[in-house]
């Protein structure tokens, strides 16, 4: 209440106000704000009590100072939040985003380029190079930018955060990129296989491979600082191939197991058709998660009749196998970062998307986050800097805290 009381009333003294304030700011960034409640209505009223603090502070610690994080909440067992984003779609396409640990959104707006937002959807720089995809550096301080040119090639930008300035970088031929890399050492798939990439030369040079010949990568890398999985098919000794989750320590690339997966595929396959059955996701801790949909008038996993439309995930790993049933029905596989994976589905008017989220296997769902008046395109996730971001193409970001109990922002992306 102090640090709130110095944003309104100033001390006479220039020299002590601006003692107090750069204290005051300090102790906001620590104990996580001025004393509003988490993700309440009083958030964006701290937030420009806070810029009055800054504004009268030390300048050269208020450049450095971060804007406080509400501190998650105790959640009652069996309770899950529900965030909505805007109610109306941006005027900027939104194709990947992420919460940085300073509290601004970095976002990637395809051909309108990449834009850093404040938490209140404010622009605060903007670069155009045509952005896809963001590659986040583990410690924030930097991005690559990707351009798609067309299927399997990629355009390559550096983005020094620190700075505000881009660097173009290559034009490389692979099928996918890890969203998130070291800082130096990036991991694409090319070539059927892995390949890990020196950033810091001039053009690409391969530092590790992985894979590759008769081993063969499906699907895509997700990655978090300390290891990697990905789906990977490889001969075997009987006639059919085997397909397994693969899972390795990163940065030395010790594999640490696979995990045969074979079962579970055939398994849904056999209860589904192919073509109407969403792509499975491996997790970095190992393990694949599958979904089957489960359309109205089918027998349920409890042996019943679905009255309504519903979705079963399944978690296959070395733990024991989890399952999750979830009302709607989704189209499309979920997006996962990390362990960290949201499954979206239309909402029950069809007016809007809903994206049950969580981290690895799980009974219960975490956080539910809804998109009013959108359609289509599924709802990304990202992990960084103890924040989760949800986004959708239709201009809306949301994030919250990783266990899902604070709103950090949520913002609706428009060219201002």
């Amino acid at each position: 209440m102090l640090a709130a009381t110095l944003a309104v009333l100033p001390a006479a003294d220039p020299a002590t106000d601006r003692e107090l304030a750069t204290a005051a700011a300090r102790a906001a960034v620590r104990d996580g704000g001025l004393g509003g409640e988490s993700g309440g209505p009083g958030v964006t009223a701290e937030h420009r009590l806070f810029d009055r603090l800054l504004g009268r502070a030390d300048p050269l610690t208020a450049a450095d100072l971060p804007r406080p994080r509400p501190r998650p909440l105790p959640r009652p067992v069996g309770a899950a939040p529900v965030y909505t984003a805007a109610d109306r779609p941006g005027t900027l396409p939104v194709l990947d985003a992420v919460l940085l640990a300073s509290g601004s959104l970095l976002v990637a707006c395809g051909q309108a380029g990449a834009r850093l937002l404040a938490p209140d959807g404010r622009t605060r720089a903007h670069w155009d190079t045509p952005t896809d995809r963001l590659v986040l550096a583990d410690h924030g301080g930097g991005a690559l930018l990707v351009t798609e040119h067309g299927p399997d090639l990629l355009g390559l930008a550096h983005l020094d955060l620190a700075t505000r300035t881009v660097r173009p970088w290559t034009t490389l031929r692979a099928r996918h990129l890890a969203p998130s890399y070291d800082g130096q050492r990036l991991i694409a798939a090319a070539d059927g296989g892995i390949v890990v990439l020196d950033t810091t030369a001039p053009r690409p040079v391969a530092v590790w491979r992985e894979l590759g010949g008769e081993e063969r990568l499906l699907g895509g890398i997700t990655r978090t600082a300390g290891g990697c999985a990905a789906l990977v098919r490889s001969p075997s000794t009987a006639r059919s191939p085997l397909t397994e989750v693969w899972r390795w320590d990163l940065p030395g690339w010790e594999l640490r197991a696979r995990q045969r997966v074979d079962d579970a595929l055939t398994d849904l396959l056999s209860r589904t058709d192919p073509a109407d059955t969403p792509d499975p996701v491996a997790l970095a801790a190992g393990g694949l998660l599958t979904v089957e949909p489960l359309p109205a008038g089918l027998l349920d996993p409890d042996g019943g009749i679905a009255s309504e439309d519903r979705t079963v995930l399944r978690w296959t790993s070395d733990l024991p196998e989890a399952e999750l049933t979830v009302d709607g029905r989704a189209l499309i596989g979920p997006a996962a970062d990390g362990d960290h994976w949201a499954l979206t589905v239309p909402t029950p008017e069809g007016t809007g998307l809903r994206a049950y989220t969580g981290t690895g296997p799980c009974s219960e769902p975490g956080p539910t986050v809804l998109v009013p008046n959108a359609a289509g395109d599924r709802i990304g996730v990202r992990h960084h800097a103890g924040a989760v971001t949800y986004w959708h193409r239709s201009g809306r970001v949301l994030a919250t805290s990783a266990d899902g109990t604070a709103l950090l922002a949520n913002v609706r992306v428009t060219v201002r």
